[in-house]
């Protein structure tokens, strides 16, 4: 694991403690941290990656994705 992927793992288990909110994450095969997240809490994690994890990110910058509706039969 590298050093930076280790200090966003830090950071998110501490906003978790700070505020309560059940985020979590996951890696990958390669050191990408997916943070995870209710739909409800949408707006302070994304202000928290905006402030706290940004400057973690190649060129400042990351994917925002959500989960799907699932299959539907067409």
């Amino acid at each position: 694991m590298k050093p930076q992927t280790l200090s966003i793992i830090e950071k998110i288990w501490e906003f978790r403690v700070s505020t309560g909110i059940p985020v979590c994450f996951t890696l990958d095969a390669g050191a990408n941290v997916h943070i995870l997240y209710p739909q409800d809490f949408k707006i302070q994690v994304n202000a928290f990656i905006q402030e706290e994890l940004v400057v973690f990110c190649q060129k400042g910058q990351y994917l925002l994705d959500q989960v799907g509706e699932g299959a539907k039969k067409v």
